[in-house]
C-alpha cells in the first residue's frame, strides 16, 4: 500500500488567426457588392471603413442581413462626403430605401471596441431615376 501521487497534465491548444479583409474604397459602377469585414462571420472591433458610389447616374442599392450591436456599431449614409447630411443610420433590419440629392453615396460602418455580430451585405445597383434625385434601395 504506498500511495502514488495524482497528476493532473492540462493542455492548450490556441489558433491565432490574423488576415486580409477589405475595409472601404471606391466601389465599382454601375453595380456591385460589398459587406462588413468577414461577413457572414464576426466583425473585427475598432472598426471605421468608409465606401463611396460616385455615379452620373441615379442608385439603386439593397442593404439586406443588418446584424450589428445597436448601441455602439452602426452603418451611417451620407448624402455625399462624410460632412454631408446622413441619410440614415441602421444597425438592423434589411432593405433599406435611400434617395440622394448628390452624385456621391459615402457609406460608414463603424464598431467600437468590444462585442461583435455578423455585420451587413449590400447590393447596389445604377438606374435612370425618373426623380431627377438619386434613389438607392
Amino acid at each position: 500500500g504506498e500511495k502514488l501521487p495524482v497528476e493532473t497534465t492540462v493542455s492548450f491548444l490556441i489558433f491565432y488567426f490574423t488576415g486580409n479583409y477589405s475595409c472601404g474604397g471606391e466601389l465599382p459602377i454601375p453595380s456591385g457588392y460589398f459587406s462588413s469585414p468577414f461577413y457572414p462571420g464576426y466583425y473585427p472591433n475598432n472598426l471605421n471603413c468608409t465606401w463611396t458610389i460616385r455615379t452620373w447616374n441615379n442608385y439603386q442599392g439593397l442593404f439586406s442581413n443588418f446584424r450589428t450591436e445597436c448601441r455602439f456599431d452602426y452603418v451611417e449614409v451620407y448624402d455625399g462626403d462624410l460632412y454631408s447630411r446622413v441619410l440614415g443610420r441602421y444597425c438592423s433590419g434589411s432593405y433599406v430605401t435611400l434617395i440622394s440629392t448628390s452624385n456621391l453615396l459615402t457609406i460608414l460602418f463603424h464598431s467600437d471596441v468590444s462585442v461583435t455580430y455578423p455585420g451587413f451585405s449590400a447590393f447596389y445597383h445604377s438606374f435612370y431615376g425618373t426623380t431627377g434625385k438619386y434613389v438607392y434601395t
